[in-house]
């Protein structure tokens, strides 16, 4: 008696997960804009280097500036 019952369930559709079940809607991420022109950064970006200094480069344990001199080249 109990493999027939087996055998009913095993015939059963397997229910289908609906997308709202299994999709992540949040948190939702900001809107990020283009840079003004092509070389503009988008406004999301952190510029490590922008040319003149280097002061967004620290150490990533404790936060010291960077011991290192950064230049771009003069043209």
């Amino acid at each position: 008696m109990g493999s027939a019952a087996v055998a009913v369930f095993a015939q059963q559709p397997a229910a289908q997960p609906k997308p709202e079940d299994t999709e992540v809607w949040t948190p939702v991420p900001p809107i990020v804009t283009p840079g003004a022109t092509d070389a503009a950064p988008p406004s999301d970006a952190i510029v490590l280097f922008d040319g003149k200094n280097e002061d967004e480069w620290v150490s990533a344990q404790d936060h010291t500036p960077a011991r290192w001199i950064a230049h771009s080249p003069e043209f």
